[in-house]
């Protein structure tokens, strides 16, 4: 899974970011525990939620 920055986050819509997140979620879970891969798709799911926190607050 390839990093996403917050800018890419931010033009996507909520819908697209769920889906996102769900995707991200799948890739923590399935790579091996303590990898650069699960690192990166942690704080990417991590991302994911801190813009949609954003959006919920300021909408």
């Amino acid at each position: 899974m390839s990093l996403i920055t917050q800018t890419d986050l931010v033009s996507k819509s909520s819908d697209e970011l769920r889906g996102l997140l769900a995707a991200a979620f799948m890739a923590a879970a399935q790579v091996e525990p303590g990898s650069k891969a699960q690192f990166e798709a942690q704080a990417l799911v991590d991302a994911i939620k801190f813009e949609l926190a954003v959006r919920d607050y300021t909408l």
